[in-house]
């Protein structure tokens, strides 16, 4: 087996509170790359300092992505979420779109890697256009749509080491089902292998040690060479 690329992307990100910094110091610590999907809209200028900071200690480690732009759900049907979508105009999806990446731009500068990532992985071909009419590098949702047809990469993220509850909500879920779903995957993957996890949804101490735990079994799978872990930024650059 070939060594694969995979990739570390966390959620949801817009401020410094506990979980985020312990998860966050811990993968600087272990070296192991990590892109974190912002909301723009919500961003605080202590994530803002945080992340510039770490960014220019460990400019291989750290990845800022647009994760959409308010985190707001738009669709009446719980099991359809999205920001974008269709009950939303070309405008006003649009207008979002830029404000969120001018906003990260203006925080980030040339760190901001312009890559969207589309809150609960909702979008429609409007949310498409608009997103390679703004230029976006790259599209990084739950699978890949209509390759080919559009300027930008997409890169989809197939593993979540969270669950959801009927109503939507992430759960966490124990080192032995995050390390089974891996290896699934990881065995039927071609070249690249995307994981998302929640780290606001981790409320015990159980639930960190299980994600941790897992984070440092993925750093051995890298020293084994079994695979090579790299931000998204990079992932990029390699596909064709």
């Amino acid at each position: 087996m070939h060594r694969k690329y995979v990739f570390i992307r966390d959620d949801d990100i817009y401020r410094t509170d506990r979980i985020f910094l312990k998860i966050s110091e811990f993968l600087l610590k272990e070296k192991i790359p990590t892109s974190y999907a912002i909301i723009p809209a919500k961003l605080q200028k202590s994530l803002i300092s945080y992340l510039k900071i770490k960014q220019r200690l460990h400019p291989l480690l750290i990845d800022i992505l647009q994760h959409g732009y308010r985190h707001i759900n738009y669709s009446p049907k719980i099991a359809d979420k999205y920001e974008f979508g269709k009950l939303r105009s070309y405008f006003q999806q649009k207008n979002d779109i830029a404000k969120g990446f001018n906003r990260l731009s203006e925080a980030f500068g040339d760190m901001f890697f312009p890559c969207f990532v589309p809150p609960y992985h909702g979008y429609n071909i409007t949310t498409l256009k608009i997103l390679n009419k703004l230029g976006f590098s790259l599209f990084s949702a739950d699978r890949i749509v209509m390759p080919g047809r559009f300027d930008f990469k997409q890169l989809p993220t197939t593993i979540s080491l969270n669950d959801y509850a009927k109503e939507g909500t992430p759960l966490c879920i124990p080192f032995d089902m995050m390390a089974k779903r891996f290896l699934h995957y990881l065995n039927s993957c071609d070249d690249f292998l995307g994981i998302v996890f929640h780290h606001h949804v981790i409320k015990r101490g159980g639930d960190l040690d299980n994600i941790l735990r897992f984070f440092l079994f993925l750093k051995k799978m890298e020293q084994r060479k079994y695979i090579i872990l790299a931000p998204i930024s990079k992932i990029s650059r390699l596909i064709k």
